[in-house]
């Protein structure tokens, strides 16, 4: 069903009463809850349950694609003794991830490991030429990418020219062929939870090495128990998933739950330290928290400067330098809150204030690189309109997207790929990088792709309407089930 008023469109997705009933009987919680449950898509008693109260087990590792490869390659190179490169992405995902791995592999398995993040304004997004080179030069023998790679072609050709194996595992869509390597990504093949983050996937190949290698491939579905030596890093884990904005379902909600536990317990000191920083009381900690106070800072270091900061906090295991580095930290976050607020307004200065169009593209060479993905996401939100916005340097501008619901971003940006130098992303965010002198035409074409593909009903606003409750059923018991979810 579809009510309209005003500007917005309401949808009320079909919920069979008789599934209403079912899961209301069975799981002993009201029929408001039940509502939004089914119209979640937990059809069953037994799905329902594992959303309202995770199980502490996990889905076999080596049901993702590339997993038995890329642990026995792995396997052989702790074996041996050589030197592994972990290289991640100077998001918070990509940052956790990049912690998670090469501190599994150095205290867990007593491997020899090095850890690179990218910076930003220097090799930009993923695997570089130059990190490869550095690895050469460095005696690698391993590298093992998180959070990135999958789109890496060259670049991992590069590093098998020069004798460097190469594991990638990456959550993000494979845009076309992929590169030659042990690829692990819960996007391909049919693997149960496909919107594992970064570190998920990471956390993924740290159970696989804690696991005997299967004589034969697990059968679809296969559980085994939450890794007791790997609830230490729960709460890293949960920190890059939050930060990611991935579904918190399946797998994500049993990863973030131990991390929650954990956050309010006894986090390592690095996130104490930033939870202290940011004015949040560790016993209060809820995915809110994570999202919009520690995430944040952890990200703040790689938009304005060097992401290797927030890296170290993580691993930081002295009370006293923890505390000093998240101070840093909540500094770099204020200064991006600044310069954020800054672009916001010379950016929605530059919107049309008559009629407009089904997509904004704003470009400036006054733009921070490091903030332009958090504004266009706020404009995105305020004119619900996808946005794109660009950094001119130079001869080339360089930027972020974010887009609506409804609204394939990266399938929009790629129909324009003839005006690009370089793409990337999902349905929800993307960067790309342009010949300044070809701005205009590609606003003209992705203007247009985006007026046919969202027609004037993808324009207006939608509000997702969970459940319909009658007035009687209104009070704390319902906030108290509501809370569950």
């Amino acid at each position: 069903m579809r009510l309209s008023r005003d500007a917005f469109l309401w949808d009320i997705p079909p919920a069979p009463y008789r599934l209403v009933r079912e899961l209301s009987e069975g799981l002993g919680v009201s029929e408001v809850v039940a509502q939004a449950l089914v119209r979640r898509g937990y059809t069953s008693v037994a799905a329902a349950r594992a959303c309202l109260d995770p199980p502490d087990t996990l889905h076999d590792p080596f049901l993702m694609a590339g997993m038995a490869a890329a642990r026995e390659r792995i396997d052989r190179a702790v074996r041996r003794g050589e030197r592994i490169a972990v290289h991640g992405d100077y998001d918070a995902d990509g940052i956790t991830a990049t912690f998670l791995l090469t501190h599994f592999l150095r205290q867990r398995l007593g491997a020899e490991v090095v850890w690179r993040l990218p910076n930003r304004f220097v090799e930009g997004y993923g695997l570089s030429a130059e990190a490869v080179d550095a690895f050469a030069a460095d005696g690698v023998s391993l590298l093992v990418t998180v959070d990135c790679g999958i789109t890496a072609v060259d670049e991992v050709a590069r590093a098998r020219a020069a004798g460097i194996d190469v594991v990638v595992t990456d959550h993000h869509v494979p845009e076309g062929p992929l590169p030659d390597a042990v690829v692990v990504s819960p996007r391909l093949g049919s693997y149960p939870c496909p919107d594992l983050a970064g570190v998920g996937v990471a956390f993924k190949l740290c159970q696989a090495l804690l696991q005997d290698p299967p004589s034969r491939p697990p059968r679809r579905g296969a559980q085994v128990p939450f890794p007791g030596v790997l609830r230490e890093y729960a709460d890293v884990v949960a920190v890059g998933t939050v930060a990611d904005v991935v579904p918190l379902l399946d797998e994500n909600r049993v990863l973030v739950r131990h991390g929650l536990a954990r956050l309010r317990g006894a986090p390592r000191p690095g996130l104490a330290a930033l939870l202290e920083v940011s004015g949040t009381r560790r016993e209060t900690a809820d995915a809110g928290a994570v999202a919009y106070r520690l995430a944040p800072r952890l990200n703040a270091a790689g938009r304005l400067e060097d992401a290797a900061v927030s890296l170290e906090l993580l691993a930081c295991d002295d009370a006293a330098e923890a505390r000093r580095l998240a101070r840093r930290l909540d500094a770099l976050n204020r200064e991006r809150q600044a310069v954020e607020e800054r672009v916001r307004q010379a950016a929605e200065a530059m919107v049309p204030g008559d009629r407009l169009p089904a997509a904004l593209v704003l470009s400036s060479p006054d733009w921070h690189e490091g903030v332009v993905g958090i504004v266009a996401g706020r404009l995105a939100e305020r004119f619900h309109r996808p946005v794109i916005l660009l950094c001119e340097d130079g001869d080339e501008a360089k930027g972020s997207g974010r887009s609506i619901p409804g609204f394939d971003l990266l399938g929009g940006v790629e129909r324009c790929a003839g005006h690009l130098l370089a793409f990337g992303g999902h349905r929800a965010a993307c960067g790309l990088r342009l010949r300044r002198e070809r701005i205009a035409a590609f606003r003209r074409d992705f203007v247009a792709h985006a007026a046919a593909a969202l027609g004037a009903d993808g324009l207006r606003r939608r509000r997702l309407v969970d459940a319909v409750a009658g007035v009687c059923d209104l009070g704390l018991p319902l906030v108290d089930e509501l809370e569950a979810l």
